[in-house]
């Protein structure tokens, strides 16, 4: 028999060996390279093999072919390693059971209550200044919920922050009372500006006036008018109500106060009443916080800022970080006891020397860091205020 004649018996079809599939079969090698990409699978592989070969084969088939393909891959590989290019790391077996177990939370109006919570839950948590958090997510690209909690993660995991100090549930009820104080204050101070600011176009001025006075005054411009009375005896309502709200928060304010041995003592300094004593006991809830008691002055944000590089060496105005209302309250303490009329003490005579040098404001702003320093001396050591110099 010729080749051919035998070729014809041997196999079903001429040119086909005994092993060999009879339809066009695709390149495995680039199919596996393709599935690799995303949104990639073998339905949209095979249907780019069936527009090429209509009468190829089955989606099944084609599916089957394939894993057998996989299964029939070297699971080594070939690496050529080039002396200090690189330094591959071979490992195998389970991640190591290494868990940081700190969260991390940013600085915010719920910082304490979150804190607090998560402390009783038995985590152990870091508050995050948040200049600093926001100074080290600065140089990523996109701001998501999502990067900022992995950078808010890897802040914590690298130990480059400042912790933030967690008030105790009695400092957060100090310090509820006095912001509403303060909100009182506003809010009847804006409403006597209110009236004011209406009564001027109609050529009516209060001057100068006590709170007490206010409506009386009021009504004396006012007079008989029943369309001026329609328009004022609301705000003068208002007014009535605000001030009576603010003399029940400051009787509450006493009443604290007189219960705090803490604000007792720290009243002994001049220049610093009930709500001064309670604002600053609020703030700083703990002394022992502080290592040393000039800390508190940069804390209040009470110290000049200073900008130096090179040559460049800049000192300006204060920093005015920390809690402003403290500071505010400090400040109108100076302000107190600056004037001629008030008792001469050690500190008093201080910062008059200062004023002399470099004038009245930059001594109540340091007269106000000192009594910040002093205060809280004071709070350690358990001493009242000392009119003379040891």
């Amino acid at each position: 028999m010729t080749d051919d004649a035998l070729e014809n018996r041997l196999f079903d079809r001429a040119g086909v060996k005994q092993g060999m599939r009879r339809r066009p079969e695709p390149n495995w090698a680039d199919i596996a390279v393709e599935l690799k990409k995303p949104s990639v699978t073998l339905q949209i592989l095979w249907d780019e093999y069936r527009a090429v070969h209509p009468g190829g084969y089955g989606y099944s088939r084609f599916c089957e072919l394939f894993r057998s393909f996989k299964h029939r891959l070297s699971p080594t590989m070939r690496q050529e390693h080039v002396a200090g290019d690189k330094v591959f790391v071979d490992y195998s077996g389970k991640k190591i059971a290494i868990v940081d177990p700190r969260i991390g939370e940013v600085r915010g109006a719920t910082s304490e209550w979150i804190g607090g919570h998560l402390v009783d839950e038995g985590f152990p948590v870091v508050c995050l200044e948040s200049r600093h958090v926001k100074a080290a997510l600065s140089a990523m690209t996109l701001k998501t919920d999502r990067n900022d909690a992995q950078g808010i993660a890897q802040i914590v995991r690298t130990g480059w922050f400042k912790p933030v100090y967690l008030k105790s549930a009695a400092g957060q009820r100090l310090r509820t009372l006095t912001a509403a104080c303060k909100a009182a204050v506003r809010a009847l101070t804006g409403n006597e500006q209110v009236i004011r600011g209406l009564l001027r176009p109609l050529g009516l001025k209060i001057g100068a006036v006590t709170r007490v006075r206010f409506e009386v005054r009021i009504r004396q411009l006012i007079g008989l008018d029943p369309g001026l009375l329609a328009i004022f005896e609301p705000l003068l309502q208002l007014h009535k109500s605000l001030r009576e709200t603010l003399a029940d928060l400051h009787r509450l304010v006493l009443k604290v106060v007189r219960a705090e041995p803490i604000c007792r003592r720290l009243m002994t300094m001049p220049g610093v009443g009930p709500v001064t004593a309670l604002t600053y006991r609020a703030t700083i809830d703990d002394p022992t916080r502080f290592r040393r008691s000039r800390s508190v002055g940069a804390y209040l944000g009470l110290t000049p800022r200073r900008y130096q590089s090179g040559e460049v060496d800049r000192v300006g105005r204060i920093t005015k970080v920390g809690d402003g209302e403290t500071r505010t309250a400090l400040f109108e303490a100076a302000n107190v006891i600056l004037p001629p009329t008030t008792r001469w003490s050690s500190m008093k005579a201080w910062a008059m020397k200062i004023a002399d040098r470099q004038g009245v404001r930059r001594a109540k702003v340091a007269l106000a860091r000192r009594m910040a320093v002093t205060l809280h001396r004071m709070w350690i050591d358990e001493q009242d205020f000392r009119w003379t110099a040891a």
